[in-house]
């Protein structure tokens, strides 16, 4: 795997945490403001939730055309 590969892996691996972390916090009840803010807390959710779809997406499409790549350079 070639060091820029491996550079944009770590940044979505860390963005997911990231994103994990938010919605573990606002999923765990430290949210006090009555129903104005748990509706802003469930929108931040959903924003969290559908960047991570999409974070996933490109580091799953990111690790099979670098593992493909390995395949070919070792069997090519």
């Amino acid at each position: 795997m070639d060091k820029r590969t491996l550079d944009e892996l770590t940044r979505l691996h860390s963005n997911l945490t990231t994103f994990g972390a938010v919605i573990a916090v606002l999923e765990g009840g430290t949210v006090y403001g009555g129903v104005a803010s748990e509706k802003a807390a469930n929108r931040i959710i959903a924003t969290c939730k559908k960047e991570m779809d999409r974070l996933v997406t490109r580091y799953d499409d990111l690790r099979a055309a670098s593992q493909a790549a390995e395949g070919e350079r070792n069997h090519g």
